[in-house]
């Protein structure tokens, strides 16, 4: 009997509890729901649609696309809303132009919702204020059209003494830049740490010299000099070319051994020069001769440290535009 009773005991208690529990979870379920804010979507009032008209077109024109390549429609006559179909070079990924049109449309409180498709790898990109479209645009890849403009060889003069801050400048830049220096067992490091980035580096032949197994000079025999390019081969195997500043003027003699290992030469006529102090805006001067070179040809140009500096902030911009800086 005591077993009985302490059995029915235990069952409600145990009932007892259960039935707290299911009060608990719809309480705290109750208020769970109440407490839920659904964020509406913000209407940016400042923001109309030829606004984002034009925000959308200053995204295309930084990657250089082409009038041609850009298809406008409207959504019927009496609308202001513009549906766009845009051709894209197949060496021009859409993810690029996507986050430039993510950045130009970053003050605003305008939404932008990107669709991929699998299969042809375009994508519509929705340009929503609120719950209203604002824009459309299909992004779409054409094997006919290309990105490139042009191919851009920068050719860097180092300083004799390179200081650890401007260098880390140089190789964060992820570019194919040439760096020239002197061949000197110092310099042989960084040689190895230019070699280790996405660059090239050639060597400053001239009387400055301070090595004597790096030596070049006009009145060396044929074998002497022989043996001052082998030791320069064997320090810096990696060499993309040889420049002859303006104050060495080398033999024929010199020019045909570097020749004869396979080495490109240059002089500060050959490529264009822009070692000088300028003092006009030299940014201009830089850009119009990239802006002008023509898209078959690989234009190469000799920057000072100087000179260089000034236009790395411009280095991204070209690169959008579809100039490409390549090495040798």
């Amino acid at each position: 009997m005591q077993k009985k009773i302490n059995k029915n005991i235990v069952i409600q208690i145990l009932f007892t509890i259960a039935v707290v529990f299911l009060i608990a979870n719809l309480l705290i379920g109750r208020f769970n729901t109440e407490n839920k804010i659904i964020s509406p979507k913000e209407y940016d009032s400042k923001i109309t649609k030829a606004v984002t008209d034009s925000l959308f077109l200053s995204a295309l024109k930084n990657f250089n696309i082409n009038d041609s390549w850009i298809h406008r429609t409207k959504a019927n006559k009496k609308s202001d809303l513009y549906i766009y179909k845009i051709d894209i070079p197949y060496d021009l990924p859409n993810i690029f132009i996507i986050k430039e049109v993510y950045q130009k449309f970053s003050s605003t409180k305008l939404n932008i919702v990107s669709i991929e498709n699998k299969d042809d790898e375009s994508s519509l990109l929705k340009i929503m204020n609120a719950d209203e479209l604002y824009l459309s645009a299909l992004l779409n890849y054409d094997k006919g059209i290309t990105h490139l403009a042009g191919s851009i060889n920068l050719i860097v003069i180092l300083p004799s003494k390179i200081d650890e801050d401007l260098k880390n400048q140089f190789f964060d830049l992820n570019k194919d830049i040439i760096y020239l220096f002197s061949p000197s067992s110092n310099n042989i490091k960084l040689a190895d740490e230019i070699n280790n980035i996405k660059s090239g580096y050639g060597l400053i032949i001239d009387d400055n010299i301070d090595e004597l197994n790096f030596e070049i000079r006009n009145n060396f025999s044929k074998n002497r000099l022989e043996e001052g390019i082998n030791s320069i081969l064997k320090a810096f195997p990696n060499i993309k070319l040889v420049y002859f500043p303006e104050e060495f003027i080398p033999s024929s003699k010199i020019k045909n051994e570097f020749k004869k290992n396979k080495l490109r030469t240059i002089d500060n006529t050959s490529p264009i020069n822009l070692t000088n102090n300028y003092k006009t805006d030299f940014n201009k001067i830089f850009g119009s001769y990239i802006l002008n070179c023509n898209p078959k040809d690989t234009l190469s140009i000799v920057l000072s440290t100087d000179n260089f500096i000034k236009v790395i902030p411009d280095l991204k911009m070209y690169s959008k535009l579809g100039y490409r800086f390549v090495t040798f």
